[in-house]
């Protein structure tokens, strides 16, 4: 689930500003005030995240911020209208950013002290190949298409993989 919320932060991370700017024709001021907003929700995101974790336990929302996060990166395939685009922008920040406190918390929930350490190691690896895979294959895959919205399909599939997984981890 960690190497899906890697692969579906990677578009909005790396190619939100290119989108709007270029595919949308609406240039890097406005791409950039969209990128703002999505870092509010980066900001906003691993506080939500640990009061819901600490109030309903981290693997159920875990599995909720993947499948919100899905959805705003799904949700530019539906509409580039502007309030489309806050919401995306937002969304994605806070739950990816909400997802990797989650992560953390689920690593406290099922590992031991002992163990805790090269767990998060080996997930934080996880995260990492994933992540520059992603940013690697969306780059092509955009290459070939000429438009970001294979690649948003492709993230939000990983993305609901990704929350499907978490809910149904022991």
């Amino acid at each position: 689930s960690y190497a899906g919320n890697a692969a579906g932060f990677a578009p909005h991370s790396l190619f939100w500003v290119d989108y709007i700017a270029r595919e949308l024709h609406r240039g890097l001021v406005t791409g950039g005030h969209f990128f703002l907003l999505f870092g509010v929700g980066v900001t906003l995101g691993p506080s939500l995240a640990g009061g819901m974790s600490d109030r309903w336990g981290a693997r159920g929302c875990l599995a909720a911020a993947l499948g919100v996060e899905a959805a705003g990166v799904a949700l530019p395939l539906w509409g580039s209208g502007a309030w489309a685009l806050a919401v995306s922008s937002l969304l994605v920040g806070a739950a990816g950013m909400g997802a990797t406190t989650l992560t953390s918390a689920r690593t406290i929930e099922i590992a031991t002290p002992a163990g805790r350490t090269r767990l998060w190691a080996a997930m934080t690896l996880t995260f990492s190949a994933a992540y520059a895979a992603a940013g690697t294959g969306y780059a092509a895959l955009y290459s070939a298409a000429g438009s970001y919205h294979p690649v948003f399909k492709l993230a939000a599939g990983l993305l609901a993989l990704g929350a499907v997984l978490a809910a149904l981890a022991g």
